[in-house]
């Protein structure tokens, strides 16, 4: 499949996870930019090869010369929104997501970004719009649901929450109702975490699984390290990250260790994640702008600036400035995020005398 031409862009994209993630000694960037090269009117190829670069600087020359290819790829619209999004151009953003769209890339594929911008720039209704506008295939996954009664707590508070939940159940057959009952009890949690009820969401989370999140709800932090240690062999920088700010709110003495993990974890990860592992570490500075125009997901710049803040007093500010048009969500793990941040903006964290 990868020699096949025209190309097919998703069985390279799941090559190249792949190989990133269990083949590091593999030199993605050469073998791409040499069929990148050798196919120069092929845009599909040039996107390729834009996705695996190490910098956005180097992302983006990549994606524009895909879109200006004889055959341009309508992948590299996707792939410049990120960018833009991360950036803190949200309506350049949208307007690349469209171009996508329009080229024929599913919405549902592109609605992280959308959904991010949309909140971004205050548009809460146009959020909840577009999420209600994406094909639906199933009527008891509550996956989508939740997404929709997220986006509907947030543009018309808990009414429009609770009217989705009522779509939703007045969906299900009499004997979906029975066997869905934990699955409401679940949606109805979510409604409760969102008005900031943790105790609420907490007992209506599955017994089984998720017990890193299960332990960040209750303020153990300890029992969180575990369970990720467990679960993942402790090879992930975003859960030690929020473990990091569990602990700093919870006035933690453990925080430092899991700063640390932190950044080993992001020193073993690619692209802006290991170069801010070895800024962090004195090996590399990279400026306070750089970082905060970062192309990662909403999701994970909320917890990275803000761990940020925590650590870096001199820039506090700034990061704090670009956290602002992210606080929109009120998923999980919004109440650590906003208890942090609101304690670095009142000055009452870190405590005196106290370093994490």
């Amino acid at each position: 499949h990868l020699d096949t031409r025209p190309v097919v862009v998703n069985w390279h994209r799941y090559y190249q996870s792949f190989v990133g993630e269990s083949r590091r000694d593999f030199d993605l960037k050469t073998y791409y930019l040499r069929l990148a090269e050798a196919a120069p009117e092929e845009g599909d190829l040039a996107y390729l090869c834009g996705r695996i670069q190490s910098t956005a600087d180097d992302e983006q020359r990549w994606f524009e010369r895909a879109l200006a290819a004889k055959s341009p790829s309508v992948h590299a619209h996707r792939g410049l929104a990120h960018l833009r999004a991360g950036a803190g151009d949200f309506e350049g953003a949208l307007a690349s997501l469209d171009a996508a769209e329009k080229g024929g890339i599913a919405p549902q594929s592109l609605f992280s970004v959308r959904e991010e911008c949309l909140l971004a720039l205050g548009r809460k209704a146009d959020a909840l719009k577009a999420c209600r506008a994406l094909p639906r295939t199933s009527n008891t996954d509550v996956g989508p649901v939740e997404r929709e009664m997220h986006l509907a707590f947030i543009a018309e508070g808990r009414p429009g929450a609770e009217a989705v939940v009522r779509g939703y159940i007045a969906k299900l057959t009499p004997e979906q109702r029975k066997g869905f009952a934990d699955a409401v009890a679940w949606l109805k949690g979510n409604i409760s975490y969102y008005e900031g009820d943790v105790a609420g969401y907490v007992a209506v989370l599955p017994a089984e699984g998720q017990d890193w999140m299960r332990c960040m709800l209750k303020g153990d932090s300890a029992g969180a390290a575990k369970a990720i240690s467990e679960a993942t062999g402790g090879k992930l920088s975003y859960a030690w990250l929020l473990v990091y700010l569990n602990a700093v709110r919870g006035k933690d003495p453990a925080a430092p260790s899991y700063w640390e993990k932190a950044v080993a974890c992001l020193a073993e990860e690619k692209g802006f994640n290991s170069q801010l592992a070895a800024h962090l570490r004195g090996l590399g500075r990279l400026p306070v702008e750089k970082i905060i125009r970062a192309p990662l997901q909403a999701y994970e710049k909320r917890v990275v600036l803000t761990a940020l803040a925590v650590k870096d007093p001199a820039n506090r500010s700034a990061f704090l400035a670009a956290l602002a048009p992210l606080k929109q969500p009120r998923q999980f793990p919004s109440h650590i995020l906003a208890e942090v941040t609101k304690s670095l903006e009142l000055g009452t964290l870190p405590a005196p005398g106290t370093s994490f």
